[in-house]
């Protein structure tokens, strides 16, 4: 019941920021991912394109997390930070168990395939999640801006 109640209010903050932002301009960008290292992980979120120019990218957005854990699915809520710079991107994920830095590759902002650390805040509760991951992450948005243009030849 507690999952539940922190997922619902995930969603129901995700949605008023959602209309703010949208009166200003701001369109929000889904994502969904995968992730594998001590656990497998399915996230689902929505990410804000804070800052955009052709070479440099901020995104700042926040969702959920599924990993089945000793054959019990654990929900954890997360926000995150993703900077990019031309064809690589750095970043930082927090959730309610863990710390994750993680650099990679960005293919045109839309696949990012990047390997991070996990630091757990507390190995007594599980799912204790720590050590190396890998993940790809695929970002779906109506704004063409989010979408760096191919450049091909000079």
């Amino acid at each position: 019941m507690r999952y539940k109640l922190i997922i619902l209010g995930t969603f129901l903050i995700s949605m008023m920021g959602w209309s703010q932002l949208r009166e200003s301009g701001y369109q929000p960008i889904f994502n969904v991912g995968y992730s594998q290292g001590t656990h497998s992980m399915v996230q689902l979120g929505m990410e804000y394109d804070v800052i955009t120019t052709e070479e440099k990218w901020l995104f700042i957005g926040g969702g959920v997390m599924a990993t089945p854990y000793y054959k019990e699915w654990h929900w954890l809520p997360y926000v995150d930070v993703t900077k990019g710079n031309g064809l690589g991107f750095y970043g930082l994920k927090v959730t309610t168990k863990h710390i994750q830095p993680q650099v990679g590759v960005s293919l045109l902002n839309f696949i990012d395939i990047g390997i991070g650390y996990a630091f757990p805040f507390n190995e007594d509760k599980v799912p204790v999640i720590k050590g190396f991951n890998v993940g790809l992450k695929v970002r779906i948005s109506g704004n063409d801006k989010v979408y760096p243009r191919l450049k091909i030849g000079f």
